[in-house]
């Protein structure tokens, strides 16, 4: 269990220190690590039954992080939602200039 708990640690810490730089893709990495980490935690923690106060210290101190790592998470949704708008908004202005006219109206040019 300590063994988990300190990989979770150094996990949590090596992301936070990246975190002003990281990509969506690191961070989705990283939430499917600490999943696998904190299963085997759980699985561990079903069979001994309690935490150490070392153990639960340890925890806080990991749980801490997330607040920062959510914020990261949503600046990161709220600038690919950003992007997404921009391209819906720039489809739509080409769409209204490349649209075809309709073939029910004829223009005619008079030589004088």
């Amino acid at each position: 269990m300590e063994d988990l708990l300190h990989k979770l640690n150094k996990l949590t810490l090596k992301s936070v220190n990246r975190l002003p730089r990281s990509s969506y893709e690191e961070l989705e990495s990283f939430v499917e690590q600490r999943q696998a980490i904190c299963e085997e935690i759980s699985q561990e923690y079903n069979k001994i039954g309690k935490l150490n106060a070392e153990q639960k210290a340890l925890l806080t101190s990991i749980l801490a992080y997330d607040e920062v790592i959510l914020n990261r998470m949503h600046r990161l949704k709220t600038e690919a939602s950003d992007w997404l708008e921009r391209k819906q908004h720039i489809r739509t202005q080409q769409n209204a200039y490349h649209s075809v006219q309709a073939g029910e109206s004829y223009f005619i040019d008079w030589k004088k």
